[in-house]
């Protein structure tokens, strides 16, 4: 069995994982967890649209990054909650509107330029910030029944699709020179939302980015991809490819024409990167563990990354054994992040982050259970 051949490193990591998750069973109650991110992303929301000091800003490469993720995937927290809640949705719908505000804020939007990118980061490329805001376009109209952001909706839908189909690839790339089909498959499910409202077919634009995508950059002996690719010299990495698959499903399994080929994928997934007890699970980032203990704290952050997105890919996939056990694994994350910041001034920051994934990924509900059908206009 796989999880019988992992690392030596890890050992005592899934013990601790397989120990916590099993004292949380006991007490866990969804609608609390789901109540911790409600009191978490409030006071967020709530704040004026140029606060962001409850938004960790973590450092990468030197660049601060990571509002324009935190942002979307707490607003589709919210769309969760609104789901579960539906008698407080003009709350949701209003917590929602705000956290879309601070997305189109210039602070989110500002590490294009601190990063020394070419363009405005507006207009082309940059589909890992255009893509999440298209969705979040979607979302106003479908789950909550706004139209005051159609107009920008169309826009941006229309530009990304014309993008994408002039591609050589079929895709868009994140920064410059390089391409995540994860990121790609966040403006698909935008497209897919678009063509329901408004009967266009922008969807079906991503069969070409996944048949370009298996001839690139497959993993072998799968219908899974590697993580990235660099158009300048087609070079790609598997160092990251759990994390990204289970993304790329958690999202396409959402879309009627995509979701056989995202189960398939899942199927994959699970056999190639899950790390499966009878209790508990976890995720490797990684096809293999790393080879050295020097890895070990790399690998970790790798398969936390790779078991936050597992549990939504898990509950797309309705997998609900394996969902259950990736939830544990998250809540014992939950404990023990903070006891694991190496005295580094980030790792506060990186800890508060992972809980904000983590209670997400515990509470989503996925995509396709909540985009069954739209939410009537209110306005």
């Amino acid at each position: 069995m796989i999880w019988c051949r992992f690392h030596p490193a890890s050992s005592c990591l899934l013990t601790l994982f397989c120990f916590f998750g099993t004292a949380i069973q006991a007490g866990a109650q969804l609608s609390s967890t789901e109540q911790r991110f409600l009191d978490l992303v409030e006071p967020i929301a709530q704040a004026p649209t140029e606060d962001f000091r409850l938004l960790p800003l973590v450092k990468m490469g030197g660049v601060g990054a990571g509002y324009r993720y935190q942002i979307a995937f707490l607003s589709y927290g919210v769309v969760s909650l609104a789901h579960s809640d539906p008698d407080r949705t003009p709350h949701y719908r209003r917590l929602f509107l705000r956290l879309l505000d601070k997305m189109e804020h210039p602070t989110t939007q500002s590490f294009w330029k601190k990063s020394g990118y070419r363009g405005d980061g507006k207009s082309r490329d940059n589909i890992m910030y255009r893509g999440h805001l298209a969705l979040m376009y979607a979302l106003t109209h479908f789950s909550f029944g706004s139209t005051r952001d159609s107009e920008k909706f169309h826009k941006l839908v229309n530009s990304l699709h014309r993008e994408m189909v002039s591609s050589p690839s079929g895709g868009i790339c994140c920064e410059p020179d390089q391409l995540f089909i994860q990121c790609n498959t966040v403006a698909l499910l935008a497209f897919s939302l678009h063509d329901r409202l408004h009967g266009t077919d922008y969807a079906a634009s991503g069969h070409r980015l996944l048949r370009w995508a298996q001839q690139k950059i497959p993993v072998p002996g799968t219908q899974l991809f590697r993580d990235d690719y660099r158009m300048n010299n087609g070079s790609s990495s598997l160092q990251m490819a759990g994390y990204a698959n289970a993304w790329t499903i958690s999202f396409l399994g959402a879309i009627p024409e995509y979701r056989e080929q995202a189960l398939t994928m899942y199927r994959d997934w699970k056999q190639s990167f899950a790390v499966n007890t009878p209790g508990i699970a976890i995720a490797r980032g990684a096809p293999e563990w790393p080879s050295s203990l020097e890895d070990a704290p790399r690998e970790f952050a790798s398969a936390t990354l790779c078991t936050f997105f597992g549990t939504l890919a898990a509950r797309e996939a309705n997998d609900r054994t394996f969902h259950r056990k990736l939830s544990r694994s998250l809540a014992t994350i939950e404990l023990i992040r903070p006891a694991l910041n190496f005295l580094e001034p980030e790792d506060e920051k990186r800890a508060r982050l992972a809980l904000y994934i983590s209670l997400y990924a515990r509470t989503f509900r996925g995509w396709s259970t909540l985009l069954e059908k739209p939410h009537p206009i209110f306005e």
